[in-house]
């Protein structure tokens, strides 16, 4: 679909083609070689390293030769690879690391844009910063009114709707609160895994206790719950703690029951 779109829409398609593979491909060697050098190579960091690439590369595509390209792929690629390292150290909860991996690669690839646009690539451009045209680097800019425009909706968001869960409900999960069903496994021998939905009552009590005496206030948003945790450490911490209380219950339920097991001991004469 990609080369389809590219080549339908004609003129710069094919430098636009080529750059977003090349970066996409170096962005997959780039973490790839950094993993095997921290010892383990993962798949999830080859899925990862393309869409870097990609992402740095978007704003650049028409306006950069094929080896420039390859670095709007190498050097997105190294500086989110360790951002990811050292973004638990950070007071923000991103689960799908949307704000490291899009966001921190668009403003890379946005920048050097600004350094390596040049007029032979595109005559419709111009040519940037390494071209002494530094001016050109006021594309910052878009960062302020993007973070002015993003914080406006959350905030917005967290005065209605709610922007967290709390500690209790991100257990249960999002299908137990917002659609009142829960799913369950079923393993059976000789029969593959199959999960089905039950639907349940939204009125009825969670599938286990609820700890710390917490009760959700359904008069306010839910990022204003009556037990808000001070701190994004005070939260993990509350939803280790009630993951391992809901462990050790599922373990000595699961102690109790015994199977039976029937010896004979007699043995051929």
């Amino acid at each position: 679909m990609t080369c389809i779109f590219y080549f339908y829409f004609g003129g710069l398609a094919s430098l636009a083609l080529v750059n977003t593979y090349a970066a996409a491909a170096a962005g997959l060697v780039t973490w790839v070689i950094i993993d095997a050098i921290r010892g383990q190579v993962s798949v999830s960091g080859a899925c990862i390293g393309p869409v870097i690439g990609l992402v740095g590369i978007i704003p650049a595509c028409g306006f950069v030769q094929p080896g420039w390209a390859l670095l709007f792929g190498i050097i997105p690629t190294i500086i989110i690879y360790f951002l990811l390292l050292y973004k638990h150290h950070l007071i923000f909860d991103d689960t799908l690391d949307v704000a490291v991996v899009n966001a921190c690669g668009g403003i890379i690839g946005a920048f050097m844009t600004g350094l390596f646009c040049q007029l032979l690539s595109n005559p419709a451009g111009a040519d940037r910063a390494f071209y002494e045209h530094p001016i050109q680097i006021v594309i910052c800019l878009s960062i302020g009114f993007a973070a002015t425009c993003t914080t406006a909706i959350l905030i917005s968001l967290k005065y209605t709707i709610g922007i967290r869960l709390s500690p209790d409900e991100e257990l249960r999960g999002l299908d137990w609160i917002a659609h009142g069903e829960k799913w369950a496994q079923h393993d059976k021998p000789g029969q593959a895994i199959t999960t089905t939905g039950i639907p349940v009552n939204k009125r009825q009590n969670p599938p286990y206790t609820i700890q710390n005496n917490w009760k959700p206030n359904r008069s306010s948003s839910r990022s204003r719950s009556i037990r808000k945790p001070n701190s994004l450490g005070q939260l993990r911490s509350t939803i280790s703690q009630s993951r391992y209380n809901a462990s050790q219950s599922q373990s000595q339920s699961d102690k109790n029951i015994q199977p039976s097991y029937t010896y004979n001991s007699s043995l051929p004469a």
